[in-house]
């Protein structure tokens, strides 16, 4: 028999992971802690989560009529929400190489992290039976977007 893939999608771990990353970038002090600066950082982390996911979402299931229709209106969410599982090493390394080697990188593993999820999302519409370089690329490009529009908004924090 063969094995059941989940048509279940949770962002719950994406967000966190956001958060983890917006943590560490608003956190430049290396050791005293702004809390305005923090909670801002954070936000406008969870606001960029907000935006990548969903316009991953919208322009898998704008690239991929048949699979949309196939599969149902939701299977672009599953998709991005598998291909957001893919940020995980970068926020272990990322933690490590702030908090224990003292290193202030965790927007650089962030950008490497959005760009990873988003190929990782179209690589799991490939294996659901999407056609085309779009599946990759598409997610890819609006992960390299709002990486660099992170980075440019968190030089705007007090």
């Amino acid at each position: 028999m063969a094995k059941r893939k989940s048509k279940h999608y949770d962002f719950t771990p994406a967000y966190f992971m956001f958060a983890i990353f917006g943590l560490m970038s608003a956190d430049t002090t290396g050791g005293e802690i702004d809390i305005t600066r923090t909670l801002i950082g954070v936000a406008i982390a969870l606001v960029v989560a907000y935006l990548v996911i969903n316009l991953m979402a919208i322009l898998l299931n704008g690239a991929n009529r048949e699979l949309r229709l196939e599969k149902g209106p939701a299977f672009s969410k599953v998709m991005v929400s598998r291909g957001m599982f893919y940020m995980l090493p970068f926020v272990i390394l990322a933690a490590l190489a702030q908090y224990v080697l003292g290193w202030n990188t965790g927007m650089s593993f962030a950008s490497a992290a959005i760009m990873t999820a988003g190929a990782s999302a179209g690589m799991e519409a490939m294996k659901e039976g999407a056609q085309g370089a779009k599946n990759v690329l598409i997610p890819t490009i609006v992960g390299t977007l709002a990486s660099s529009a992170w980075m440019l908004s968190l030089t705007l924090l007090p």
